[in-house]
């Protein structure tokens, strides 16, 4: 069974559920990331410079992105009535490249998020739509076809997914004034019980288009596996370092994760053949020529997980607080997509209520470029975050943001 995660999830995976994760590339990990602290890091519920209890009463995320195509492009090429030359439909091909044109919607809500020193709770919610559409089929509609030409449409792999969760996570301290520089060391651990709402994958399919010249002929079939209820669980560890100004997380994400899907399981399969037809046919007679069936069958329970997220992450802050600076290193250890990312960003508060943030997350997968920034009077708190994946505002591929709003948020 095929992971629920895809590719691009991964890249999203990196900034949390928080808004200040967001603007600061998700490099939190060695820091105080507020109540959504367990997520990056359960061991730095100890760190002492989060002794504050703090409370998220809602966080909104969402992301809208594909990628190929920039807002830009959109804006150009996929006008209604908008008639391509050459040169755009050249240039439309080479955005999409020799792989699979993905499309992604995601979001994420986080209710009541709670820390106080060295323990954390969070109910959070998410859901996706993932969908990857073959470059063969933008070939078709941007250049026809030539008499001879067969299209092998394999491996379309689309998913859905929703679930919530909740999240408890504990921290410990120690103190190590023998080890001098440092001075504190943390541990922590983090559980995650799973409710899945819903499941589909589009797992198996083969469709074959060939042309001769006079008849076109197609003939194919797929698999779509689906749940509408489930339960799993996850677990993650974590260690932190306090030495002078600086502060140091490592930890271990779904160290251990199942969510088991039990509830209305089935696998839909369908078909689709036509023996022979002109394009003629297929515009003025699309019900006569192709003949699709489709027809569901009950599945036994099946399993999905999440892959091990490895996270390493340092922070530092000068000028008596008013400048931090945040970094970190996140792998994600699967033997099919390995993931990985590289997060630089800085914080500034020379304003104390008005933190202004900004951060760089260089993917294998491309790059996300961050800034946002908070309100703080009088212990409540509003952040803000936004991401650019692989361009800034029009030149981007996919647009990320979130909105935070709490008590004492850091």
């Amino acid at each position: 069974m095929q992971s629920i995660f895809s590719t691009w999830m991964i890249i999203l995976s990196f900034f949390g559920y928080n808004a200040r994760g967001i603007s600061l590339a998700g490099a939190l990990t060695g820091s105080d990331a507020g109540p959504q602290t367990g997520y990056y890091n359960p061991a730095m519920l100890a760190y002492s410079k989060s002794q504050w209890t703090a409370l998220s009463f809602l966080f909104i995320g969402a992301f809208a992105g594909n990628s190929a195509f920039t807002f830009g492009d959109i804006n150009q090429y996929f006008q209604k009535n908008k008639v391509l030359n050459e040169y755009d439909k050249r240039h439309l091909l080479f955005r999409i490249g020799n792989g699979p044109l993905s499309l992604l919607s995601r979001d994420e809500v986080s209710l009541l998020a709670f820390k106080t020193p060295g323990f954390g709770i969070a109910l959070e919610g998410f859901g996706e739509i993932d969908a990857n559409l073959h470059r063969q089929i933008f070939e078709l509609l941007l250049n026809g076809n030539n008499i001879g030409d067969v299209y092998h449409l394999t491996h379309l792999y689309n998913r859905a997914l929703a679930y919530v969760s909740l999240d408890l996570a504990i921290g410990k301290g120690i103190y190590t004034m023998e080890l001098n520089p440092l001075r504190r060391f943390f541990f922590g651990i983090g559980l995650k019980a799973i409710r899945g709402l819903a499941y589909a994958n589009l797992d198996r399919t083969d469709i074959t288009l060939s042309v001769d010249s006079n008849y076109i002929y197609v003939d194919g079939y797929g698999r779509i596996i689906s749940s509408f209820g489930g339960s799993g669980m996850g677990l993650d560890l974590g260690i932190g370092f306090e030495a002078d100004n600086w502060s140091f997380g490592l930890s271990i994400l779904n160290l251990f994760s199942k969510i088991r899907w039990n509830e209305a399981d089935s696998a839909t399969i369908f078909t689709i053949k036509s023996d022979s037809f002109t394009v003629s046919d297929l515009i003025n007679n699309p019900d006569t020529i192709i003949v699709d069936t489709s027809w569901t069958e009950p599945i036994e329970v099946f399993y999905t997980n999440m892959p091990i997220v490895f996270r390493m992450g340092l922070a530092s802050s000068f000028l008596n607080g008013n400048v931090r600076l945040f970094s970190d290193f996140v792998y994600r250890a699967d033997k099919d997509n390995p993931e990985t990312k590289l997060g630089f960003a800085t914080e500034l508060r020379f304003i104390p209520f008005l933190p202004l943030r900004f951060g760089i997350a260089l993917t294998n997968l491309g790059n996300f470029y961050t800034f946002g920034g908070g309100i703080r009077i009088f212990g409540v708190s509003l952040d803000t975050g936004f991401a650019f994946y692989r361009g800034i505002f029009m030149g981007s591929r996919g647009f990320r943001a979130g909105v935070d709003l709490g008590i004492n948020l850091p």
